[in-house]
């Protein structure tokens, strides 16, 4: 035992946490926790790569929480950071700088269209009518919410 890996030194110590069951084997981190697969080495890899890709390059932390909710296994916070590390995307993501926002505020109306909130989407995929903006119209007090197509996004396509 004393020539034995790492990764086998840390199986043999969660042994009473480990379960086989339908050909897969399993780690239990106790009674108020779901099984989680104990991924080969040879699936380790693509399992993180996939999760982070589809998550949208998450950092290490929000990385390993989400491969924690389904798998397990011995160096996963090391092959989270390596990814992370290796990810370009993830550092453009990362680097991005975060404007200071004011606090949010909340807005209560009284009646009915005193106070109306509005907002433009677009440019999207131009329709069959022209039509690349949606003008949103929110009024406050109801919640009753409108959207309105258009053409162009100028204050001019708003005002009519």
């Amino acid at each position: 035992m004393a020539e034995s890996s790492q990764e086998e030194r840390v199986l043999w110590s969660d042994w009473n946490n480990l379960s086989f069951r339908d050909g897969a084997l399993y780690y239990n981190f106790g009674p108020s926790y779901s099984l989680r697969v104990v991924l080969p080495r040879s699936a380790e890899e693509q399992i993180v790569t996939e999760l982070h890709v589809s998550l949208g390059h998450l950092g290490p932390a929000k990385g390993e929480q989400a491969s924690r909710r389904r798998y397990w296994w011995v160096a996963m916070r090391d092959d989270i950071n390596d990814i992370c590390a290796c990810c370009h995307r993830y550092g453009e993501v990362k680097s991005q700088p975060h404007a200071a926002r004011a606090p949010l505020q909340s807005m209560t109306a009284g009646f009915p269209n005193e106070l109306v909130g509005l907002d433009l989407m677009g440019p999207l995929p131009q329709t069959d009518s022209s039509n690349r903006y949606i003008l949103v119209m929110v009024d406050y007090f109801t919640k009753w919410t409108n959207a309105v197509p258009l053409r162009k996004a100028g204050a001019l396509s708003v005002a009519k």
